[in-house]
């Protein structure tokens, strides 16, 4: 018989403290007509695959500090 844990793994999604200046940062530059603009876009055009820009995606991975 396998050992079992006695308690179960929490593997739910776990909150993130953010620094003020991230936050204040995000606020000020979050632009709520830019974003309602985007979004009227990508439904209007029916967004994009994921095929068309995972290379994109890829990329920014690589460059991006761990």
């Amino acid at each position: 018989m396998p050992n079992e844990p006695s308690q179960p793994i929490d593997r739910s999604p776990q909150p993130i403290p953010v620094p003020a200046e991230v936050v204040e940062s995000a606020l000020r530059d979050f632009d709520e007509a830019e974003v309602v603009a985007a979004i009227r876009e990508i439904r209007a055009g029916g967004g994009r695959k994921l095929e068309e820009f995972i290379g994109d995606l890829e990329r920014a991975a690589r460059v991006m500090p761990a």
